[in-house]
């Protein structure tokens, strides 16, 4: 009876630390997820539309060219 108590407390026991051990990996998980995005959020807001507005032109230049080089032959 006593060894039946004990090893239900040891089992309670081994998983609570279970459960945090992977409530510690989810958060160490998410705080590097933040940490490697953090450079991207740190712009200004200046800086962020500059540039989408060359990431667009990136690739409405060279379409457009595209475009009139096929029209034009």
């Amino acid at each position: 009876m006593i060894l039946r108590a004990f090893f239900a407390t040891l089992g309670k026991l081994a998983l609570l630390v279970a459960c945090w051990a992977f409530l510690t990996g989810v958060g160490l998980l998410v705080l590097g997820g933040f940490l490697s995005i953090w450079p991207i959020h740190r712009q200004s807001p200046g800086s962020a539309k500059l540039r989408s507005a060359v990431g667009a032109l990136e690739i409405i230049i060279p379409a457009a060219a595209r475009t009139l080089r096929d029209s034009s032959s």
